[in-house]
């Protein structure tokens, strides 16, 4: 799915990067853009990648995913890979990423 990385996203990221730590998930880079966020009981894969226009694909396994939203594992990984130094997300271009799969 592909969000719009504006002030509503930014928003929306950071309360929700709030409760990602109140729950205290793991967070484990499995390569570049692909992430595995635990909590004890589960594990979900996730999938980050920047467009070509400066938003953001991502993917998770979740079901509050699979319903259109964002949800916390994806909060999550894009809080590990925001550089406040450049207000941005140091993460791989979706074209870089879809070469590596073709």
């Amino acid at each position: 799915m592909r969000f719009v990385d504006d002030k509503s996203f930014r928003a929306k990221l950071v309360a929700l990067a709030k409760t990602a730590e109140g729950l205290k998930l793991g967070l484990t880079e499995m390569g570049e853009g692909h992430f595995l966020v635990s909590s004890s009981k589960r594990s979900f894969k996730v999938v980050l990648a920047l467009t070509e226009s400066g938003n953001i694909d991502a993917s998770c396994e979740c079901e509050t995913y699979k319903n259109k939203n964002l949800c916390v594992h994806i909060a999550i990984a894009l809080k590990s890979k925001y550089d406040l130094a450049t207000n941005s997300f140091s993460l791989p271009k979706l074209s870089a990423m879809l070469n590596k799969i073709i």
